[in-house]
Protein backbone atom coordinates (compact mmCIF):
# COMPACT_ATOMS: atom_id res chain seq x y z
CA UNK A 1 0.00 0.00 0.00
CA UNK A 2 1.49 3.83 -0.93
CA UNK A 3 2.22 6.13 1.26
CA UNK A 4 -1.38 8.02 0.26
CA UNK A 5 -3.33 4.65 0.52
CA UNK A 6 -1.98 4.32 4.08
CA UNK A 7 -3.01 7.99 5.14
CA UNK A 8 -6.52 8.42 3.25
CA UNK A 9 -7.81 4.39 4.56
CA UNK A 10 -8.22 5.33 7.92
CA UNK A 11 -10.12 8.89 6.94
CA UNK A 12 -12.55 7.00 4.97
CA UNK A 13 -13.30 4.21 6.91
CA UNK A 14 -14.22 6.80 9.82
CA UNK A 15 -16.11 8.73 7.24
CA UNK A 16 -17.96 5.13 6.27
CA UNK A 17 -18.76 4.38 9.67
CA UNK A 18 -20.09 8.15 9.97
CA UNK A 19 -22.40 7.53 7.31
CA UNK A 20 -23.32 4.15 8.04
CA UNK A 21 -24.51 5.24 12.04
CA UNK A 22 -26.32 7.94 10.57
CA UNK A 23 -28.04 5.70 7.86
CA UNK A 24 -28.94 2.99 11.16
CA UNK A 25 -30.10 5.59 13.22
CA UNK A 26 -32.97 6.58 10.33
CA UNK A 27 -33.67 2.41 9.90
CA UNK A 28 -34.41 2.94 13.35
CA UNK A 29 -37.17 5.68 12.70
CA UNK A 30 -38.56 3.41 10.51
CA UNK A 31 -38.98 0.42 13.19
CA UNK A 32 -41.17 2.62 15.28
CA UNK A 33 -45.33 3.39 15.30
CA UNK A 34 -44.70 6.63 13.89
CA UNK A 35 -41.41 6.09 11.79
CA UNK A 36 -42.82 6.90 8.27
CA UNK A 37 -43.77 10.47 9.60
CA UNK A 38 -40.61 10.74 11.74
CA UNK A 39 -38.26 9.57 8.45
CA UNK A 40 -40.37 12.09 6.46
CA UNK A 41 -38.59 14.92 9.04
CA UNK A 42 -35.11 13.58 8.44
CA UNK A 43 -35.37 13.56 4.39
CA UNK A 44 -32.35 16.35 4.66
CA UNK A 45 -30.29 14.31 6.36
CA UNK A 46 -31.35 10.98 3.61
CA UNK A 47 -30.44 12.79 1.53
CA UNK A 48 -27.25 14.11 2.70
CA UNK A 49 -26.56 10.02 3.50
CA UNK A 50 -27.46 9.11 -0.04
CA UNK A 51 -24.52 11.67 -1.38
CA UNK A 52 -22.13 10.85 1.30
CA UNK A 53 -22.46 7.23 -0.06
CA UNK A 54 -21.88 7.55 -3.45
CA UNK A 55 -18.77 9.51 -2.98
CA UNK A 56 -17.12 7.53 -0.02
CA UNK A 57 -18.07 4.51 -2.72
CA UNK A 58 -16.18 6.03 -5.24
CA UNK A 59 -13.45 6.74 -3.11
CA UNK A 60 -13.13 3.38 -2.20
CA UNK A 61 -13.20 2.20 -5.23
CA UNK A 62 -10.17 4.72 -5.64
CA UNK A 63 -8.19 3.22 -3.25
CA UNK A 64 -8.40 -0.43 -4.77
CA UNK A 65 -7.92 0.75 -8.22
CA UNK A 66 -4.56 1.95 -7.04
CA UNK A 67 -3.96 -1.24 -5.15
CA UNK A 68 -4.35 -2.85 -8.47
CA UNK A 69 -7.85 -3.91 -8.37
CA UNK A 70 -10.29 -2.04 -10.58
CA UNK A 71 -13.44 -1.91 -9.15
CA UNK A 72 -14.97 1.44 -10.54
CA UNK A 73 -14.48 -0.44 -13.91
CA UNK A 74 -16.38 2.39 -15.74
CA UNK A 75 -17.45 4.57 -13.54
CA UNK A 76 -16.41 8.11 -14.01
CA UNK A 77 -17.17 10.92 -11.23
CA UNK A 78 -16.69 14.79 -12.38
CA UNK A 79 -16.42 15.66 -8.58
CA UNK A 80 -13.30 13.37 -8.40
CA UNK A 81 -10.79 15.62 -8.05
CA UNK A 82 -12.81 17.94 -5.56
CA UNK A 83 -13.25 14.41 -3.60
CA UNK A 84 -10.06 13.38 -3.30
CA UNK A 85 -8.68 16.33 -2.23
CA UNK A 86 -11.30 16.67 0.78
CA UNK A 87 -10.73 13.29 1.84
CA UNK A 88 -6.62 14.06 1.48
CA UNK A 89 -7.17 17.19 3.60
CA UNK A 90 -9.14 15.37 6.18
CA UNK A 91 -6.16 12.45 6.32
CA UNK A 92 -3.86 15.52 6.78
CA UNK A 93 -5.73 16.80 9.46
CA UNK A 94 -5.92 14.16 11.47
CA UNK A 95 -2.62 13.42 11.15
CA UNK A 96 -1.26 16.69 12.18
CA UNK A 97 0.53 17.51 9.08
CA UNK A 98 0.02 20.80 6.77
CA UNK A 99 -1.53 20.23 3.60
CA UNK A 100 -0.83 22.57 0.20
CA UNK A 101 -3.80 25.15 -0.08
CA UNK A 102 -6.35 24.37 -2.99
CA UNK A 103 -7.49 26.73 -5.47
CA UNK A 104 -11.06 27.95 -4.44
CA UNK A 105 -12.34 25.68 -7.33
CA UNK A 106 -11.24 22.53 -9.08
CA UNK A 107 -11.91 21.20 -12.86
CA UNK A 108 -14.71 18.66 -13.58
CA UNK A 109 -13.07 14.88 -14.60
CA UNK A 110 -14.29 14.10 -17.99
CA UNK A 111 -15.57 11.08 -19.79
CA UNK A 112 -12.87 10.29 -21.98
CA UNK A 113 -10.18 9.85 -19.10
CA UNK A 114 -8.52 6.52 -19.52
CA UNK A 115 -10.27 5.21 -16.58
CA UNK A 116 -11.75 7.17 -13.26
CA UNK A 117 -8.62 6.98 -10.53
CA UNK A 118 -5.80 7.87 -11.95
CA UNK A 119 -6.01 11.55 -12.31
CA UNK A 120 -7.16 12.29 -8.64
CA UNK A 121 -4.69 9.67 -7.47
CA UNK A 122 -1.88 11.41 -9.09
CA UNK A 123 -3.44 15.07 -7.58
CA UNK A 124 -3.71 13.24 -4.10
CA UNK A 125 -0.36 11.46 -4.31
CA UNK A 126 1.23 14.74 -5.18
CA UNK A 127 -0.54 16.96 -2.64
CA UNK A 128 0.32 13.68 -0.08
CA UNK A 129 4.19 14.05 -1.03
CA UNK A 130 4.33 17.95 -0.81
CA UNK A 131 2.74 17.49 2.64
CA UNK A 132 5.87 15.71 3.99
CA UNK A 133 8.43 18.20 2.55
CA UNK A 134 6.95 21.75 3.37
CA UNK A 135 4.48 23.61 5.75
CA UNK A 136 1.85 24.03 3.07
CA UNK A 137 2.06 26.86 0.71
CA UNK A 138 -0.29 26.49 -2.84
CA UNK A 139 -0.43 24.39 -5.49
CA UNK A 140 -2.69 25.34 -8.87
CA UNK A 141 -4.21 23.49 -12.21
CA UNK A 142 -4.65 25.31 -14.99
CA UNK A 143 -4.97 25.34 -18.53
CA UNK A 144 -2.44 25.95 -21.00
CA UNK A 145 -2.40 25.57 -24.86
CA UNK A 146 -0.64 21.85 -24.66
CA UNK A 147 -3.01 21.00 -21.93
CA UNK A 148 -3.53 21.23 -18.18
CA UNK A 149 -0.43 21.66 -15.86
CA UNK A 150 -0.66 20.46 -12.19
CA UNK A 151 1.96 22.87 -9.96
CA UNK A 152 2.10 21.05 -6.51
CA UNK A 153 5.62 22.52 -5.20
CA UNK A 154 7.58 20.32 -3.17
CA UNK A 155 6.00 17.41 -5.24
CA UNK A 156 7.92 14.59 -7.34
CA UNK A 157 5.40 14.66 -10.44
CA UNK A 158 8.23 11.74 -11.68
CA UNK A 159 6.61 9.09 -8.90
CA UNK A 160 3.02 9.37 -10.40
CA UNK A 161 3.36 10.14 -14.38
CA UNK A 162 3.22 6.59 -15.28
CA UNK A 163 0.02 6.19 -13.55
CA UNK A 164 -2.00 8.29 -15.76
CA UNK A 165 -1.82 7.57 -19.55
CA UNK A 166 -0.89 10.38 -21.85
CA UNK A 167 0.52 12.94 -18.86
CA UNK A 168 3.77 13.99 -18.79
CA UNK A 169 6.44 15.59 -16.65
CA UNK A 170 7.48 19.20 -17.39
CA UNK A 171 9.88 22.39 -15.73
CA UNK A 172 7.76 24.31 -13.80
CA UNK A 173 7.42 27.71 -14.56
CA UNK A 174 6.98 29.01 -11.49
CA UNK A 175 9.96 27.58 -9.45
CA UNK A 176 12.98 25.02 -10.14
CA UNK A 177 10.73 22.07 -10.22
CA UNK A 178 8.58 19.52 -12.09
CA UNK A 179 4.69 20.41 -13.05
CA UNK A 180 2.46 17.10 -14.45
CA UNK A 181 1.03 18.09 -17.59
CA UNK A 182 -2.14 16.28 -18.05
CA UNK A 183 -4.24 15.81 -22.01
CA UNK A 184 -6.40 19.17 -22.14
CA UNK A 185 -9.57 16.52 -22.64
CA UNK A 186 -9.35 14.87 -19.80
CA UNK A 187 -10.39 18.04 -17.31
CA UNK A 188 -13.34 20.43 -17.91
Amino acid sequence: MDALAKALLPTLLHELANTTQLLTGLHALTTLPEGEELLATHEGELSRAGDQAQRLGWLLGVLGAAGGHDILLARREQAGLDWIVELATKAARRAQRSMPTSPQTLPRLMGCTPDGWSVPWALGSLLWQAGEQSDGGAWSLHMETSGWRLCVPGSNPNQVVLQVPGASVVKSLLNDGMDLMLPREFLA
